[in-house]
């Protein structure tokens, strides 16, 4: 989110603005073993790129529910865990908690959906309150990861 934030689209064109973003994600440190093609970032069609850079309040990055992404498929997806996690009526676990104990629930089925959307770059967009336990299951899992503060 935060190279989207950096990255200034004035004055460039969208071919130029999609190398810019392509050199930006190359240059980041990635995890030993992790390939990414950033060539997954390409330039919108000419007549979009000048509608966007006119209309403010475009909406450029397409967003959902995990509900209504289910078997759908996109070069890259970001999950986003709530800072307040909300405990299950019967068990009283979060859906951390669940993942932690490799427990079947709907909550983590619906963590799994929304990660597995993700064709080549998934981020996980998690509060601070949760950075360390997620990296911890992260590594336990053996999934390659890299920390943006």
């Amino acid at each position: 989110m935060r190279l989207c934030q950096t990255l200034d689209p004035a004055g460039l064109t969208a071919a130029q603005f999609a190398a810019a973003v392509r050199a930006r994600v190359s240059a980041l440190e990635w995890p030993a073993g992790l390939t990414l093609n950033s060539s997954i970032f390409k330039a919108p069609p000419a007549a979009m790129w000048s509608e966007l850079l006119e209309n403010e309040s475009a909406v450029t990055l397409p967003f959902s529910t995990i509900h209504a992404v289910k078997g759908m498929e996109f070069p890259a997806a970001a999950v986003v865990i709530p800072d307040r996690l909300r405990k299950d009526k019967t068990t009283q676990r979060t859906v951390l908690d669940d993942w932690e104990g490799s427990h079947g629930t709907e909550a983590r089925r619906m963590l799994y959906v929304g990660a597995s959307r993700a064709e080549q770059l998934l981020m996980l967009v998690v509060p601070a309150a949760h950075t360390v336990r997620v990296c911890r299951l992260l590594t336990r899992d053996a999934v390659p990861f890299s920390l943006t503060p």
